[in-house]
């Protein structure tokens, strides 16, 4: 006579990857197939030859946004001595005081 011993342990694990196979097998078969839904739309884009401005809004118009005029940047009304200032600030921040 054999008599074979298993572990309650060992019954666990067998008992949770038939599980996980049934499983498994059950999403298979229910889930439905979705054709032609995944295919991924050919997009061509250009990255080279940006050279002169109306190049560069084209660029940016191909991905779907609008280019805005570029505004003038305004000067700064920093004092004269702003450069001494920025070198030394100790002696910027007592002449302030």
């Amino acid at each position: 006579m054999f008599i074979y011993t298993l572990k309650a342990s060992s019954i666990k694990f067998f008992a949770v990857v038939l599980l996980s196979v049934v499983v498994l097998v059950t999403l298979i078969a229910v889930i439905p197939e979705y054709g032609s839904a995944g295919d991924v739309a050919v997009v061509s884009i250009q990255y080279g030859e940006v050279k002169t401005n109306d190049d560069r809004l084209a660029f940016i118009r191909q991905f779907g946004y609008t280019p805005v005029s570029r505004r003038r940047a305004r000067r700064s009304s920093s004092p004269k001595n702003s450069t001494r200032c920025m070198k030394s600030t100790t002696s910027c921040s007592a002449r302030r005081a």
